[in-house]
């Protein structure tokens, strides 16, 4: 379910450069150097696009790709050559490897030239899947260890590293025994954010003692028992309809990593079966809906109809990618009176361009849009990977999401404040709320 990535990208750079330059960034990291998350893929591609590839060059490219501020310079520098001897260990001389034509590290097979390091590896001949541990002080990782192809196993005790999945990163398909959907009560949680994101005035009036229109007709019917006399008015409203959300699910592994499924499923289930109207999509590197397989009548039967559909998750992240699919291919799932949840970590790999078009046209067409992302949980956490510092103005609010906690957290602030109110992860906690009032009184 992945696009083909052109030749002399990202999938033709060696196994061992993107590990060294991965390995890189984390000691970059642990240094104190702001390396942003996705540094390590945009590093691969640029020494893959290098001609004669040299200490120089590399020098250069790396320094491009992995340094955003001046003072982290000296950290790379300090480092580099560590990382450099790492790489060539054991090519004592580049260009003549070059002349002898033996390959050297960053050898790119040309199209059609089977890579020499395939050896038996069967799914290298087709793509080459990496991870680029992003290291953060978030949520730590409920996801199961089977089935990762790269964990680190050194793990610092107060970090935790996020597996995030580049563009050529495979799928892998939804199995039944690695998935059993937490049976933990957030029904509660998800009736009071239906309630506040579905009160939208109906077409039809209810009785309500302090309704806003006067039932003129219910009034004078029961004042007849009092011989005319009109002791009590009757009163209606209009009906508040529940609520009409379209959920978009990220399910490429950098999410997986953060969130347990069972626990994502279910959440997905609860809200399907409590709301009037709601419509659900997964997307890593392409969109595709899943309501009809969470309506089954138990959570073990879901799990098959998604592996019959031959649902799959955890590849790479293209958000801009499947907003655009969701207004191309599904034009009447959103409209103003629709709520749209965002479940991600924005960690966005494809087109920048193309995501802030999406969330601004996807801002202007629905009634709201929360987004619901794992690493906000943390309370360090600040929106500043690429694809947040692009959705986050558009989004009416930014929560953490990763356990019922955080539910009810949305609840509460929902209830509290409203959709269009000041809301979001920065307003959990007394001190937060009141830090940030002050600021906006002060300016």
């Amino acid at each position: 379910m992945t696009d083909p990535v052109p030749s002399g990208g990202l999938e033709t750079v060696r196994d061992h450069v993107i590990s060294e330059v991965v390995r890189f960034a984390d000691a970059l990291r642990d240094e104190g150097a702001d390396v942003p998350s996705t540094a390590s893929i945009t590093a691969a591609q640029a020494i893959s696009e290098l001609p004669e590839p040299d200490e120089s060059t590399v020098r250069v490219s790396l320094r491009a790709a992995l340094i955003s501020q001046y003072t982290d310079i000296s950290v790379f520098e300090r480092l580099f050559p560590r990382f450099w001897t790492r790489l060539t260990e054991g090519d004592t001389d580049i260009a003549s490897l070059a002349a002898n034509n033996t390959p050297q590290p960053f050898a790119v097979p040309q199209a059609g030239e089977p890579d020499p390091d395939a050896g038996e590896n069967d799914d290298a001949a087709e793509s080459i899947e990496r991870t680029e541990h992003a290291q953060s002080p978030a949520v730590k990782s409920n996801a199961p260890a089977a089935g990762d192809d790269e964990q680190n196993t050194e793990l610092d005790a107060g970090y935790v590293f996020h597996a995030l999945s580049t563009r050529t990163g495979r799928s892998e398909p939804v199995t039944v025994d690695d998935i059993t959907i937490s049976n933990t009560d957030v029904r509660e949680s998800l009736e009071r954010i239906g309630r506040v994101l579905g009160q939208k005035r109906g077409r039809r009036f209810e009785d309500a003692p302090t309704g806003d229109r006067l039932n003129v007709r219910r009034t004078l019917r029961r004042s007849f028992g009092t011989g005319g006399t009109i002791l009590e008015l009757e009163r209606r409203s209009y009906d508040r309809t529940a609520a009409n959300a379209v959920v978009l699910v990220d399910v490429s592994r950098s999410v997986l990593d953060s969130i347990d499924r069972g626990f994502l499923l279910g959440v997905l289930r609860q809200l399907y079966a409590d709301w009037r109207s709601a419509r659900v999509f997964f997307f890593d590197t392409s969109l595709r809906e899943v309501t009809a397989q969470l309506d089954e009548p138990s959570s073990d039967r879901a799990i098959v109809a998604l592996e019959r559909a031959e649902t799959e998750w955890g590849g790479g992240t293209r958000i801009g990618d499947a907003i655009s699919t969701l207004r191309t291919d599904y034009p009447d799932a959103v409209d103003r009176e629709t709520a749209v949840l965002v479940i991600s970590d924005g960690l966005e790999v494809g087109e920048l361009d193309l995501l802030e078009q999406g969330i601004t046209r996807l801002s202007k067409r629905a009634d709201s849009v929360l987004w619901l992302n794992p690493l906000a949980t943390d309370s360090k956490y600040e929106p500043t990977c690429r694809g947040m510092a692009i959705a986050s103005p558009f989004v009416d609010g930014l929560f953490g999401f990763a356990r019922p906690s955080d539910l009810e957290e949305i609840a509460r602030q929902l209830s509290l404040r409203g959709v269009h109110g000041r809301i979001g992860y920065e307003y959990i906690g007394s001190q937060k709320s009141l830090g940030s009032r002050s600021q906006s009184a002060e300016q």
